[in-house]
């Protein structure tokens, strides 16, 4: 009697289970993971063709160095080192070229401060195991450190005294708004 008990209720079970069984669906996305592929932009960069003086626009590695730090922004960690150790060798030789106005200790501390985060992200890029977290993070110090120079050239371009003088003549030339206001009480 037990057994006939035993075997109904499992059998019992058995039905009232199947028959409330929720269908499952898939709610998985599918990501890709190729490591190969072209990542988003990891930091916004300064637009620096508006606010970069002629000067310094014009020289070769300023603009290298401007299109390799591009390139590092949009580029996955399988092609991240050459385009490190490019950015090392345009640092190097736009000190060397740095046009005489822009050699101050501002402007020489932000190349400095890039020139640092890059041999450390290429040291980091030789290590066997890479900490991909820790790679992105000196990456994004390296193009933060990057806006911070294009910050500070323009900081040392309107700092000439020639400039000052042409803002304060354009100030002059303002002339005060020639309709009269009358008081409200």
């Amino acid at each position: 009697m037990k057994t006939l008990f035993s075997t109904l209720f499992l059998l019992f079970m058995l039905l009232l289970g199947c028959n409330k069984t929720p269908q499952i669906k898939d709610f998985t996305t599918k990501q890709q993971l190729d490591s190969l592929q072209l990542k988003t932009d990891r930091i916004t960069i300064i637009n620096s063709n508006a606010q970069i003086p002629k000067q310094i626009k014009d020289n070769a590695n300023f603009e290298a160095l401007t299109k390799n730090i591009d390139t590092l922004n949009r580029v996955s960690f399988m092609g991240m080192k050459s385009v490190v150790i490019s950015i090392n060798e345009n640092i190097e030789e736009l000190k060397e070229t740095l046009p005489i106005t822009y050699r101050n200790k501002s402007v020489q501390s932000r190349l400095n401060e890039m020139y640092t985060y890059s041999k450390d992200v290429t040291y980091r890029l030789t290590l066997t195991s890479k900490d991909t977290l820790l790679l992105n993070t000196k990456v994004n110090k390296l193009l933060t450190a990057y806006n911070h120079l294009l910050t500070q050239i323009n900081e040392t371009t309107y700092k000439l005294p020639d400039d000052f003088k042409k803002e304060l003549n354009r100030e002059k030339e303002i002339k005060k708004d020639t309709i009269a206001v009358e008081p409200l009480f």
